[in-house]
């Protein structure tokens, strides 16, 4: 009885879990290397349980960044060319560190569902990165593979394990995000 009773339990829990669209792919993983001096190199992969266009939706939705993203104490769209946007973003990384302000180039290429980031300005030495929105379960899933090449442009002891914990609550965010916006969405459809 008490077997039955387990396993009836996790079965429940398992179907809960899933249909809040928490579960973590066991393949997401974020990891962070030396590449040379005080860059470093980040290579992230989350899997969504949303379609590409809305993490699209949310990847873009660059004045509301600072609504869901943890630590962005504001993200501002400050020009847009077509498909090249401007942002300026002030981010706290940490309790013990001062706030990074920065200016940063966005090259959207919806086609490829694809957006590389560039600075230009701003308190980061270095700060060159992508998202990859690759879809997966036949468009139902999407999986985000994010790049970043990084030098904080401070000498900050710990600074790999800062900046994995950031990437990871940035990605987690992303994903809780993406996932709303499609369970919204799907209130009313059959």
């Amino acid at each position: 009885m008490i077997k039955v009773c387990m396993v009836r339990f996790l079965l429940v829990l398992g179907l809960l879990v899933s249909f809040a669209g928490l579960e973590a792919s066991a393949q997401d993983y974020v990891t962070v290397t030396k590449a040379s001096g005080d860059l470093k190199s980040v290579t992230a992969k989350i899997t969504i349980n949303a379609p590409p266009a809305f993490v699209w939706q949310t990847l873009t939705s660059y004045n509301e960044l600072d609504d869901f993203i943890p630590g962005y104490r504001s993200a501002q769209l400050v020009a847009s060319s077509g498909a090249t946007k401007t942002l300026d973003i002030d981010m706290i990384v940490s309790r013990l560190l001062p706030s990074y302000k920065y200016r940063v180039r966005v090259q959207e290429d919806q086609r490829r569902m694809m957006l590389t980031l560039q600075r230009i300005s701003g308190d980061f030495k270095h700060f060159n990165g992508t998202y990859q929105l690759v879809p997966s379960s036949n468009g139902a899933r999407t999986v985000l593979v994010y790049k970043l090449d990084l030098d904080p442009g401070k000498d900050v002891p710990g600074s790999a394990l800062i900046i994995k914990g950031n990437v990871e609550k940035t990605l987690a965010a992303v994903r809780e995000h993406a996932e709303s916006q499609h369970r919204k969405s799907m209130i009313g459809k059959n």
